[in-house]
């Protein structure tokens, strides 16, 4: 008779499948919104204005992938003339809070009326440890704006196990 030839075969099979296959990534996301606008009130690289702010724990070693974006309105210090906001990711912060010098961008034009508005995001990540708690925090910079805010700014913090 067959059918054991093939139920052992079909077991073995399952069996060696089953060994080679990959485990599942882990996943999770955490993140946090404004609803409106917020002024961004610093000029100071060293103090920056906190936009938004995600404390995580890290459920196993892996990744920890920072996004943050908003939309920016800042007018230059003397019309006509440059206007420059700088914006940033930073870990692990406290109270006064510094532009990180690997991960920030900036935006600048040139501009002849006020409220100038533009799109701005980025992203940073981080490889960390099972049960290290990190808190990441979304900062803006006036550098050359005689006002700046940043309308619905957005964080989010996913973490992964493994890199594809």
């Amino acid at each position: 008779m067959k059918t054991p030839k093939i139920l052992a075969s079909l077991a073995l099979a399952a069996a060696i499948v089953g060994y080679t296959l990959p485990s599942f990534a882990t996943s999770w996301l955490d993140f946090s919104q404004s609803t409106g606008s917020v002024n961004i009130t610093s000029a100071n690289i060293n103090s920056a204005t906190p936009l938004n702010r995600v404390v995580v724990v890290c459920p196993a070693n892996g990744y920890l992938v920072a996004t943050a974006n908003a939309g920016f309105t800042y007018t230059a210090l003397a019309l006509p003339g440059k206007g420059w906001i700088r914006y940033s990711i930073a870990i692990d912060g406290a109270a006064p809070f510094p532009i990180d010098p690997n991960h920030y961008r900036n935006l600048q034009d040139y501009q002849f009326a006020a409220n100038h508005s533009s799109p701005g995001g980025m992203f940073r990540v981080d490889r960390r440890q099972q049960g290290q708690q990190i808190t990441y925090v979304f900062l803006a910079q006036r550098v050359q704006a005689l006002t700046a805010s940043a309308w619905q700014p957005r964080l989010a913090v996913e973490f992964f196990n493994v890199i594809i």
